[in-house]
């Protein structure tokens, strides 16, 4: 469609990782690309957003970035001051591909880069195959007066 000029905006795919070959082909194409995809932190990082991705338009009612923001605003309002993400790598990867890995890297370097949060006790880990130590170890003395449950299979 490209070589007979008949494609004058391409719409989609979702999937991040064909997202990052789209977008950077369209570049050469001078053709906008608009996708519900592109979640992934790097999408909207100031330093691939103005060079590969100068024609990428996300679209949709979130993203990554934003679902990060919303625990911001929970460790604010609570006053938490620790904080520990705990993901499996492989998880839901036949829902989409990488989404917990994505998903825990973006809520964490977001949470790094907010200034409330500077001071807060971070930490991300890969679940192990032992998770009942890696409970013990990781996230027994992080108890507290709240319990946030996170379970993106339902």
């Amino acid at each position: 469609m490209y070589i007979h000029n008949q494609a004058d905006v391409l719409f989609g795919p979702v999937c991040d990782y064909a997202v990052v070959a789209v977008a950077r082909q369209v570049l050469s194409w001078n053709r906008p690309l608009i996708t519900v995809g592109a979640l992934a932190k790097d999408f909207s990082n100031d330093m691939y957003r103005h060079s590969e991705y100068a024609l990428l338009s996300r679209v949709g009612p979130i993203n990554f970035a934003s679902l990060a923001y919303s625990f911001v605003n929970l460790f604010q309002n609570y006053g938490w001051s620790r904080f520990k993400l705990l993901f499996e790598k492989h998880g839901q990867n036949e829902k989409y591909k990488g989404l917990c890995y994505i998903l825990s890297v973006a809520i964490y370097s977001q949470i790094n880069l907010q200034t409330s949060c500077k001071t807060m006790e971070k930490d991300y880990f890969e679940i192990s195959e032992n998770l009942d130590s890696m409970l013990r170890s990781e996230v027994s003395n992080y108890s507290g007066k709240f319990v946030f449950k996170f379970n993106v299979r339902d």
